[in-house]
């Protein structure tokens, strides 16, 4: 991470990010929903802060904090080629009681929050699918330091953007750019996201 800001934050850092575990995850079998092939899914995902974390850092790999958070996705097949699929989740975080140095406060605590991604697609070759693709996040909960309500804190954004993907017998690759509006209380702008994947 290496950050050039406006507002001071130029120290970088590198170092593994927290461990993201899942102990329960239940798979249900196909049903069929007004006619539809639907499948969905239930995940009891927890973050455990393993990764690198140091206070004195403008930004960190590592949160320092626990996270649980869970959800439930649907994905339906409208026809062989068109699909559609949500994941909706829910995020609660516990106290970082070794916060920035900066903040001069003994613990903080991000709010809870509802969030959820969407996407639709559409196979044009057996390799690859075109759509579009986003995400909405709603924190409901204010955030604390030392205990207290921040008032004002509440975070939101709203993206929304086309994408491919392309997927042989190795390997995958997805490409998705967003467009951000409803933005508060978090940084603002269009993303660009490519990730590859080995295929197994």
């Amino acid at each position: 991470i290496n950050p050039d800001t406006d507002f001071g934050l130029q120290k970088s850092s590198s170092g593994f990010g927290d461990l993201a575990i899942s102990p329960f995850i239940i798979q249900w079998p196909e049903i069929r929903l007004f006619g539809v092939a639907t499948y969905q899914r239930l995940n009891l995902l927890f973050k455990i802060p393993t990764g690198r974390y140091d206070k004195d850092a403008d930004v960190n790999p590592g949160d320092h904090v626990f996270s649980f958070n869970p959800y439930y996705s649907v994905t339906q097949l409208w026809t062989p080629k068109l699909s559609t699929s949500f994941r909706f989740y829910y995020l609660w975080s516990s106290k970082n009681n070794d916060p920035a140095q900066g903040l001069a406060v003994d613990d903080t605590q991000p709010g809870q929050a509802f969030h959820f991604n969407y996407a639709l697609s559409y196979l044009v070759h057996p390799d690859w699918r075109i759509g579009f693709s986003g995400y909405y996040l709603k924190q409901f909960t204010d955030d604390r330091i030392d205990g207290e309500s921040v008032s004002g804190s509440k975070e939101q954004v709203f993206g929304i953007g086309p994408g491919f993907r392309y997927q042989n017998r190795y390997f995958s690759m997805r490409l998705n750019y967003y467009f951000e509006s409803e933005v508060e209380n978090r940084p603002r702008g269009n993303k660009l996201n490519l990730v590859f994947s080995k295929v197994f």
